[in-house]
């Protein structure tokens, strides 16, 4: 009877320890590091600011606009699979429009 318990012990479903466990270690070993693009622009702006990553080939994984005043809009872009060195060059090139305030790049 003991064996028998043995063998059902091994064979049962994992619990919740043992899922986190594996989802928190697939987590921790990918090297893919989420970075966040913030812009402050003309209200009007918010297209020029998304087309620019047209060029990219790397789409947002969340784009947050907010209206700052009646002329400005916060705009912020989550971005997964880019280069930090990339991101900046990117941001400097934003920057440079006359439409934008502001744009500079933090981790999330």
């Amino acid at each position: 009877m003991e064996r028998f318990d043995v063998i059902h012990r091994s064979r049962r479903a994992p619990g919740l320890k043992e899922i986190h466990a594996a989802v928190t270690a697939d987590l921790h070993t990918d090297p893919v590091s989420l970075l966040r693009l913030r812009v402050v622009a003309d209200a009007d702006s918010l297209i020029r600011v998304l087309e620019r990553f047209q060029s990219l080939n790397v789409p947002p994984r969340r784009i947050v606009a907010e209206f700052t005043t009646s002329y400005l809009v916060s705009i912020q872009l989550d971005l997964a699979g880019i280069e930090e060195s990339r991101l900046s060059g990117f941001a400097a090139q934003i920057a440079k429009m006359p439409c934008v305030r502001t744009a500079y790049w933090h981790y999330a």
